[in-house]
């Protein structure tokens, strides 16, 4: 609170303070409840923080909400197996649409993360992915990134004792991953997968993406997703602009549209 306070008199430009630990708000609910009541009374800033699933309680959020958090990050991540089997993560489709739910009730906004081109995953994956995603109530901001392997780390030596280290296109030494870009010689998630990921499930309504995760298996099903994909792009175009331009009117624009689609 002193560093805040020390901020804000130095720097009268400042207006939003963003936290990028996750683990931040594991600490205790006594410990949430303090800091959201200093924060409030002391620095009263809208807040964004970055949040995982199993934590997103009502309990530890509606503190937070009247702190000031109007936009959090949170990790799907992979489908229930991935995450217990690949990533270690004790997490569930169900964990993340509770915390997904919990927070919407309370009008703070979220941004999605999503881990793609895992040489582990299996169809059966993408499609649950695909459909806990079409769960959530649109629109919704997405983050789509490639899986890399940091030396050292216990999926490092998974992936080297199953001989799938070469497969993994992702380099955590290299910056800006793009999860679009194709890597020759590695593994990438099927491209209209990632298409429905990133452009059709946060924009469209929900009838229209459950038809084409229903058919999805179907070779014109998948041409079709790739085909028509500029039109949800523009759209996605449309509220990267708007966050760049004022991340405060971006915040309220997706709350309308919320409200407008439910």
């Amino acid at each position: 609170m002193e560093e805040l306070s020390y901020i804000g008199k130095k720097l009268p430009f400042f207006s939003t303070l963003s936290i990028q630990d996750d683990s931040l708000f594991m600490n205790e609910i006594r410990w949430i409840n303090d800091f959201s009541e200093k924060y409030k009374r002391k620095i009263n800033k809208p807040l964004r923080a970055a949040l995982m699933p199993k934590f997103g309680t009502n309990e530890r959020l509606k503190p937070l909400a009247e702190a000031g958090l109007t936009y959090i990050g949170i990790g799907l991540q992979g489908s229930s197996r991935l995450n217990k089997e690949i990533y270690g993560r004790k997490e569930s489709s169900e964990s993340f649409l509770q915390a997904v739910y919990n927070y919407k009730k309370l009008g703070i906004v979220g941004r999605i993360d999503v881990i793609v081109d895992n040489p582990y995953e299996q169809e059966d994956d993408l499609l649950e992915i695909a459909n806990t995603l079409n769960e959530i109530p649109k629109p919704f901001a997405i983050s789509v990134f490639t899986l890399t392997l940091f030396r050292g780390t216990k999926m490092t030596t998974m992936a080297e004792r199953d001989g799938m280290a070469h497969l993994f296109a992702g380099d955590p030494y290299v910056p800006g991953l793009d999860a679009g870009k194709y890597t020759e010689g590695k593994y990438r998630t099927p491209e209209h997968y990632k298409t429905l990921f990133k452009d059709y499930l946060p924009n469209l309504p929900r009838k229209y993406c459950k038809y084409l995760i229903s058919n999805i298996k179907r070779m014109d099903t998948q041409q079709q997703i790739i085909r028509y994909s500029r039109w949800p792009q523009k759209v996605r175009k449309i509220g990267t602009k708007l966050r760049e331009m004022s991340p405060r009117l971006f915040d309220r624009t997706i709350l309308y549209f919320n409200k407008r689609l439910r």
